[in-house]
Formats: structure tokens, sequence, C-alpha cells
């Protein structure tokens, strides 16, 4: 009934994926194609990355329920598309999620929320690098963003 992907395609708007080996129960079968699932995810990374490079003038990239591969992608896409020029500026980010976040801990390296990917480099670092702002929406991800899906579509 409401696809992410399905409204992506209709839109021509891209839609990755980056996927771990060895992560997926696909990965255990006996004609798993390693060569095949990191071929077509390294290619979403580049079109990912190309994505992100176009961020010049601002945007928006939100991180959904992902504690560690999203943000690293997105850190690793934000590098490389500043190191080649196009700086994504003024970008607002957001990490939704379950955990509590503690702002204080993000400069606190003796405080395990320090090492929190998602909340380090989703809400704290790449903002900062960039001229942007960073947002931690904290709770149930089937309420949180269905809940932003309407403050968009009614104006906030």
């Amino acid at each position: 009934e409401v696809s992410v992907l399905a409204a992506c395609y209709e839109s021509n708007v891209p839609f990755t994926l980056h996927v771990g080996i060895g992560t997926d129960v696909i990965d255990q079968h006996p004609s798993f194609d390693g060569q095949a699932k990191g071929g077509c995810s390294g290619r979403d990374f580049l079109i990912y990355t190309n994505e992100i490079s176009k961020l010049t003038e601002g945007g928006v990239l939100l991180n959904i329920g992902s504690a560690v591969t999203g943000p690293e992608v997105l850190l690793k896409a934000v590098s490389m598309a500043a190191n080649a020029g196009s700086i994504p500026n003024n970008i607002i980010t957001a990490d939704f999620d379950l955990r509590d976040h503690e702002p204080e801990a993000m400069s606190d390296e003796s405080s395990e929320g320090y090492y929190f990917r998602d909340q380090k480099s989703v809400v704290t670092r790449i903002p900062r690098a960039f001229n942007g702002k960073g947002f931690y929406i904290q709770g149930n991800q089937k309420k949180t963003f269905p809940l932003l899906y309407k403050m968009i579509i009614e104006g906030l």
C-alpha cells in the first residue's frame, strides 16, 4: 500500500542500499553471490555520494534506526563529496532512534554516548563541519517518522 521504494521509483529519486556481507539471512543460501551483492552495494554508494554532492546549497539528511552502517556510509559519502569540492553546506540532519541522547556526551570521550555513531556523526559531527544543524528525535520510529511526515504535509 505504501512503499518508499515505489515512491522513489515513481519520482525518479535514487533509492540506495548499503549492505554488509554475511549480515543477512540470504547470505547463507548456497547460491549466494557475494561479488554481486558487494558490487551492487558499491555502485549504490557511488550513487548516494553523487546525491550528497548536490547538497552544496543545503538539504536534509535523515537517519532512521541505523546505529552504525547508515551513519558510517553518510560520513564517508559526505567526506568524499567535500574532498571532491562539493561541500554539503547548511545541511539539516536528523537521527531517529530509541536511545536517550545526551548532547554533552558528544565532547566527553569517557562517556559511552560519545561513541554512538548515529548521535556523534549524524547529530553533531557532520552538521557542525558543514554549517548545518543536527537533531535527535527519540522514540519509536513507527510513531516518530509518520508524525514527521504529517507535519511536513500539513506545513509544520
